[in-house]
């Protein structure tokens, strides 16, 4: 079915449903380094997924799908989030990083239930 085709209700809990995989992945810091073949929250591929399911609601076909209140709190959260990315490629991921991502699945998923 195409985009144009889907009710937006059907768009919103397809967005919901990658939201909560991504909320889903294993939480903490491991001991050990993990591999990009794990669905740990401590790799920045979690943080990246985050990064495109925010964009994709900001400035693609999701934008109708929010309010222009929470608009503006998503592109904050949205350069926020970017800066931590970029950190991550010369340091290691906090529980502070993996808290900051999982309340930004949370409040996307609030959002797109109302």
């Amino acid at each position: 079915m195409l985009e144009s085709q889907k009710t937006i209700e059907e768009r919103k809990q397809e967005i919901i449903d990658q939201l909560e995989v991504l909320r889903a992945y294993m939480g903490g810091v491991p001991t050990e380094i993990v591999h990009s073949n794990t669905r740990f929250k401590v790799r920045r591929g979690w943080f990246q997924s985050i990064l495109f399911d925010m964009d994709w609601l900001l400035f693609r076909d999701g934008r109708d799908l929010i309010s222009d209140r929470f608009y503006q709190e998503l592109l904050e959260d949205f350069s926020k989030l970017g800066q931590i990315s970029k950190q991550l490629e010369g340091r290691l991921t906090t529980q502070e990083d993996i808290d900051l991502g999982d309340s930004m699945i949370d409040k996307m998923i609030a959002e797109l239930k109302r």
